[in-house]
């Protein structure tokens, strides 16, 4: 309607000017790393840290958006000429951007103090280059800064060498102490892995949400309030190491097309229907009377192949990893777990003896580059132990001997990685139900130290490369001519919505497209003196009604374009609009273009 076209939101305008630069920043500020994760500045508080984020986020989109006025300006302005050199002089600078880069890799001196000594040394001859090339204009003009002379020229030089290296510092400071993207684990994280402890949890209380998250990196959706716990990580000296759990979607990335084998008794076998549970197999380690305990157990699951060999006895387990060794392609990792069934079924001479031999298997597959990971016997419930041959030989006080004798033989110094079963079951004992077994979410918190341990356990063999199509690869000429006709209606016929637009401008306004266009355009080339718009619906409207329009749009279109005086052809308009129209008057206060 041409009364709201007088009208504007400023806000609307002032956003639409930074769309590109927003819509380039939430990539890098709202989402790092390719989309993959969040900024996160305020951890543990998501709401306080969107809201942090998000006016970074409009800062930065803002100060982009003048920075690219100020360089379009510098290096682009309205001179032919110029603009080629600026051109000629962006290409020889990225040309030789990209030489020093190649000069540093090749010579194997790229480090942080390298790259700020070759920025310092360009920024100094960038900005000495533009002070030759315009301080004598600027020294002739009767600006305080000029009357300072050559002082005013090293100030901003020096601060921007100091902003520089204050930034980089920073920045070198900030990625040593844990800030910038989630990368795999070290290995150096394997001797804090098992420390942490369970959280209880209260989902309606934001504060212990918010400590659950910063101290133990506990976090999700939790319905209930109140009652629940969950297994988190004691944040370690060595930033690196930050232990999360992961989800069924990494855990697939990851072990994609590999083999991951349990060898043990039924403690490593919870440990292994814990993983499958991971992978998306919900009813894994259900209980169930019919189902035979005592076997392997082979699934496949998510392109995983998981496999879990009884093996008991020290020497059994011994016995299976040989015949891993001899397989023609080993697994990715081989947990191993065992020492509860020595406790009641061995003599102590047979005992060590497995244990020798256990010892051996696993230095030659360590050797053969196998990962892997011995499982320390979880803790036992001694109230809760069913026979009189356990509470005699399977106490915690037995079951502790057994793993000190582990220690002292070897068995754990010949592993890549220790998972330690008292870590997380410690103070869920009271929930071993026969004294030794625990339910299932303890398990899983159990596979949760394993899978962050995974990151330099299992190598990344198996991601398969993203190939993108070939160019035209999904091209399709029919769907392509189709688009290009859809485009010249919209460009000849103003209508970009397939002749909806047309639809609606005829059955509510009594207009098309091009009359609106015609109509809205008008005051504009009235104003800058160009070719008049005006006319051009004077004439549609007189072809249509037999009127020269009406005084009223006139009157808006004069108002409009800032004119004191109307112009001659504009005033004749007028005058033709006085005479009294032969149609109805209806039809002459209505708005025809």
């Amino acid at each position: 309607h041409p009364t709201l076209r007088r009208y504007s939101l400023n806000m609307l305008h002032e956003i639409g000017k930074t769309t590109l630069e927003t819509y380039l920043m939430q990539h890098h500020i709202w989402l790092t790393s390719n989309a993959k994760s969040l900024l996160t500045v305020v951890p543990g508080w998501p709401k306080v840290n969107f809201l942090v984020v998000t006016a970074i986020y409009f800062f930065v989109s803002r100060r982009l958006y003048k920075l690219t006025l100020y360089l379009r300006g510098m290096l682009m302005p309205d001179d032919v000429g110029t603009c080629v050199r600026s051109l000629v002089a962006i290409a020889g600078a990225v040309m030789t951007s990209y030489g020093v880069a190649a000069t540093l890799d090749l010579a194997g001196a790229v480090s942080l103090t390298s790259i700020c000594a070759v920025a310092v040394c360009g920024g100094t001859a960038l900005h000495l280059y533009v002070h030759r090339k315009t301080w004598q204009l600027h020294s002739s003009s009767a600006s305080p800064r000029a009357a300072g002379g050559e002082v005013h020229n090293i100030v901003p030089l020096m601060a921007g060498a100091a902003c520089l290296v204050f930034l980089a510092g920073g920045c070198h400071t900030a990625a040593l102490a844990g800030a910038g993207k989630v990368a795999p684990l070290p290995a150096a994280c394997g001797s804090v892995a098992n420390e942490g402890q369970w959280i209880p949890l209260n989902a309606c209380n934001e504060f212990q949400r918010g400590v659950a998250r910063v101290e133990y990196g506990v976090g999700g959706d939790l319905a209930a309030c109140g009652g629940l716990s969950a297994w988190g990580w004691h944040v370690p000296d060595d930033k690196r190491c930050r232990f999360v759990p992961r989800s069924a979607k990494s855990v697939r990335a990851a072990l994609a097309g590999g083999q991951v084998m349990f060898v043990g008794d039924s403690l490593t076998r919870n440990m292994y229907f814990a993983l499958c549970r991971v992978l998306g197999d919900r009813g894994a380690g259900a209980y169930s009377s019919s189902e035979e305990r005592h076997t392997d157990i082979t699934k496949e699951l998510a392109g995983v192949l998981l496999e879990f060999r009884w093996a008991p006895l020290a020497s059994d387990q011994a016995a299976r990893l040989a015949e891993v060794r001899a397989q023609p392609a080993a697994p990715d990792a081989v947990v191993v777990g065992g020492g509860l069934w020595d406790s009641l079924h061995s003599t102590v001479p047979v005992h060590d003896a497995g244990i020798k031999q256990l010892v051996r298997e696993m230095q030659d597959a360590k050797a053969a580059g196998i990962s892997v990971v011995w499982q320390v016997p979880t803790t036992i419930n001694d109230p809760a132990l069913t026979s009189d041959e356990k509470i005699t030989n399977m106490n915690e006080g037995e079951v502790q001997k057994i793993r000190d004798k582990y220690v002292t033989a070897g068995v754990l110094s010949s592993a890549r990685f220790v998972l330690d079963g008292p870590s997380f079951t410690s103070e869920r004992v009271a929930e071993s139900s026969d004294g030794v077994h625990y339910p299932a979410f303890v398990y899983d918190a159990g596979v949760q130290i394993l899978l962050n341990a995974f990151d330099w356990l299992v190598p990344e063999k198996h991601q398969v490369p993203n190939t993108p199509n070939e160019p035209g690869k999904n091209a399709n000429v029919l769907l392509g001519c189709m688009m290009l006709a859809l485009s010249f209606v919209g460009l000849f016929f103003f209508d970009g919505y397939f002749g909806a637009s047309i639809l609606v401008s005829k059955m509510f306004l009594g207009q098309t497209p091009g009359e609106l266009y015609a109509e809205a355009m008008a005051p504009v080339h009235e104003k800058h003196g160009l070719p008049p718009v005006a006319d051009a619906a004077t004439v549609i409207a007189d072809e249509k009604n037999g009127t020269g329009g009406d005084a009223e749009m006139c009157d808006l279109i004069l108002k409009n374009s800032d004119d004191k005086e109307p112009s001659l052809e504009m005033q004749t308009t007028l005058d033709r609009q006085t005479t009294p129209s032969t149609g109805s008057m209806e039809d002459s206060l209505r708005v025809r273009r």
